[in-house]
């Protein structure tokens, strides 16, 4: 089985900034999409409280990354190694 140039892989990742909630904790979360259906999803709450607004966002994009590294890799043991990205 093989994947044609057209198949994409995309990743959308985003926080939210609990400001005024009582554990002012970010809520960071992922999704993966092939070919427009989900393949891979994640939403936390942070375990600290950040320090700035950008910092979550950072969290979210380091965490979207390395599933979206695992996945190409998983792609790739499978022998489904062309796949364009759209992040």
């Amino acid at each position: 089985m093989s994947l044609t140039s057209a198949t994409s892989l995309t990743a959308y990742c985003d926080n939210y900034r609990a400001k005024y909630s009582a554990s002012r904790k970010s809520v960071t979360g992922f999704g993966i999409m092939l070919r427009g259906s989900p393949i891979s999803w994640k939403s936390k709450k942070q375990t600290i409280v950040a320090r700035s607004t950008v910092e979550p966002e950072y969290q979210a994009i380091a965490t979207t990354t390395c599933e979206v590294t695992w996945l190409l890799s998983l792609f790739k043991d499978l022998g489904l190694s062309d796949l364009a990205l759209a992040l």
